[in-house]
């Protein structure tokens, strides 16, 4: 990288970090961020923090991203720092486990959205019985895949399968979305709607929703750039209803946050997670429920339990 390009990033990162603590003052009932930007024009403050700016659309934020650092999720960086932090449980991993404890047992199948190389199925296997018949699908982008199935192969690992599509998205008993659902276009009830079958249990973490306007902004790792979009909360769990789905609990995650210089308003000062499972009702497809014993015959259903399909999905646009 030329030295100009370096010295414009350190200043839009100053910026920016200048901000987002000047943020945490007021003048009056006004903050700082809100102030300057009635103040200064935005396209004065554009140029000042760069690609830490809000956007209408991802495809906009990935455009300004790619302006400065072209590389994305695809940098090697990226498995490196998940796999790091996949050494041990984060505090926003023990809602997860504590819903994973009960769910597992009575799963054949994981789908791991945006996965990575599957950090989490060789962190949560630390914590949880996983069993040996386990299918544990993770999608992510092909870079991802190939390093993926290396380090499965190096841990003889054979529970893990790596997939691009979604087609078995809707197939798995259990769909896990940590710290994904920001990066896709489409909010998770459209692609579930589009996958045909639904899974009986969801469990969304580490995502930035949003009470605010939903918006689309930059999130900087230092070798690379991310666009990420805050889909607005409750969009998304009126439009889970919309599918058959219950929410059963949903916690906050303070370790995380998206802070937008100039915009505290549509800042998501902590992420979140939910936990989604398919709602009972008397009309509706049969689909099994097995014991959520720790020891358990899996091939022996314990009980059927009707759960209702909407017979025609709803056009769901973006939360």
């Amino acid at each position: 990288m030329a030295i100009q390009s370096r010295i414009r990033l350190k200043q839009i990162r100053l910026a920016a970090y200048a901000l987002v603590q000047a943020d945490r003052l007021l003048l009056g009932k006004v903050s700082i961020g809100m102030a300057v930007r009635r103040i200064v024009p935005a396209a004065i403050l554009k140029h000042i923090f760069g690609y830490n700016w809000v956007y209408p659309s991802l495809a906009e934020a990935k455009a300004a991203a790619a302006g400065f650092i072209p590389s994305s999720h695809e940098h090697p960086a990226s498995a490196e720092a998940h796999l790091s932090l996949a050494q041990n449980a984060r505090p926003s991993d023990y809602p997860a486990l504590f819903y994973l404890d009960r769910i597992i047992p009575t799963c054949r199948s994981v789908f791991d959205l945006g996965g990575n190389v599957g950090n989490l199925f060789y962190c949560y296997s630390k914590y949880l019985d996983l069993p040996a018949d386990l299918q544990w699908t993770v999608h992510d982008i092909p870079e991802m895949q190939e390093l993926g199935r290396k380090v499965a192969s190096r841990r003889n690992e054979l529970r893990l399968r790596f997939d691009g599509t979604l087609e078995r998205m809707g197939e798995a008993d259990l769909l896990l979305a940590s710290g994904c659902l920001h990066y896709f276009d489409r909010p998770l009830p459209e692609l579930l709607a589009q996958s045909g079958a639904r899974p009986m249990h969801v469990i969304v973490n580490r995502t930035p929703l949003t009470d605010a306007e939903p918006v689309a902004t930059v999130q900087d790792a230092g070798a690379y750039l991310t666009a990420c979009k805050l889909y607005h909360r409750n969009g998304l769990i009126a439009r889970m209803k919309d599918l058959g789905y219950e929410l059963i609990d949903q916690w906050s995650v303070p370790e995380l946050s998206v802070h937008i210089p100039c915009h505290p308003d549509l800042s998501v000062p902590t992420y979140s997670g939910c936990y989604f499972r398919l709602a009972p009702c008397h009309a509706g497809r049969e689909v099994a429920v097995y014991s959520a014993k720790p020891k358990v015959n899996r091939s022996v259903p314990a009980a059927i339990v009707t759960y209702c399909f909407p017979s025609t999905p709803n056009v769901i646009g973006e939360a």
